[in-house]
C-alpha cells in the first residue's frame, strides 16, 4: 500500500514544473512528492516497483523529496564511471571488484541505527573471492564497499556535501568521489575524499574537471 500510494503521488506531479525546478544551474530546492513515515519510506527503497528510482529521493521531516532527476547527463555520467573504474581495474567481468549502483546498506553501520536506507549513485569495493581482502567488523559481504560516488546535476555542493558525510560514517569506506556537472555543462567540478589514518579529513575544496583529469586508487590500502 505504501509503494503504490508513493507512485501515486509521483505519476501526479507537474513533471514540467518539476524540471523547471531542478534543472537549474545553482542549487536547486527538492521538490515535495508526498508525506510519508520512515517505515513507508524504506519499503519504497526496498521495492522493485518504482515510479521514480529512490536514489533520486530523500527522506526527510516525514516528506519524501525529488533532489535529482535520471536526466541524460547524470545518468551518463554514472554510467561511463562505471566503465571507466571496470576497465581502469582491469576488472570488466566483475570477478573481483564488487561493483553496483544505488547499493543501500542491508544491515545499516550501528551509529546509524534508525537512520533512513541511504543509496550513492556508485559502490564498490572487493568481492569474497579476492584473496586476502578482510571483512571489517561488524559489515556482511554484501554490504562491504570501500569506493562510494556521488553525482549532482540538480544537487550542488550543499546536496553533495551532506552525502559525503553520511559515506564518511560507514565502515569500509575509503574513497568518496563527488562529481558535480550542471545542467547547462557550464559546471564540471570534482573532489575525491580519502581516508587517512582511519579518519576522512575536513575537505571543502573542489576541483575542475579537464583533459586529464585521474582519479587513483590505492587497491591494496589497508582498512582504516
Amino acid at each position: 500500500m505504501a509503494v503504490r500510494r508513493v507512485n501515486a503521488a509521483i505519476r501526479r506531479l507537474d513533471w514540467h514544473e518539476v524540471d523547471t525546478a531542478l534543472l537549474r544551474d545553482d542549487d536547486a530546492a527538492p521538490v515535495e512528492v508526498c508525506e510519508a513515515s520512515l517505515d513507508d519510506w524504506e519499503r519504497y527503497v526496498r521495492s522493485e516497483s518504482q515510479a521514480l528510482k529512490s536514489r533520486f529521493m530523500k527522506w526527510r521531516g516525514v516528506r519524501i523529496w525529488i533532489v535529482e532527476l535520471p536526466t541524460d547527463i547524470h545518468e551518463g555520467a554514472v554510467h561511463r564511471f562505471d566503465t571507466m573504474m571496470a576497465v581502469g581495474t582491469g576488472n570488466a567481468r566483475g570477478t573481483d571488484l564488487m561493483g553496483r549502483l544505488a547499493a543501500y546498506a542491508h544491515e545499516p553501520p550501528a551509529g546509524l541505527a534508525g537512520e533512513q536506507l541511504w543509496e550513492p549513485d556508485c559502490s564498490y569495493g572487493p568481492s569474497n573471492k579476492v584473496v586476502g581482502a578482510v571483512l571489517p567488523n561488524g559489515l556482511i559481504w554484501r554490504d562491504f564497499y570501500t569506493v562510494k560516488v556521488e553525482i549532482g546535476v540538480c544537487q550542488g555542493w550543499s546536496g553533495l556535501n551532506t552525502k559525503a558525510a553520511i559515506w564518511r560514517q560507514y565502515p569500509g569506506v575509503q574513497y568518496i568521489v563527488l562529481i558535480r556537472l550542471s545542467p547547462s555543462l557550464r559546471v564540471y567540478q570534482y573532489r575525491l575524499e580519502q581516508r587517512e589514518n582511519g579518519q576522512f579529513p575536513d575537505y571543502e575544496d573542489h576541483m575542475d574537471i579537464v583533459n586529464g583529469t585521474v582519479l587513483t586508487f590505492v587497491a591494496r590500502k589497508p582498512q582504516q
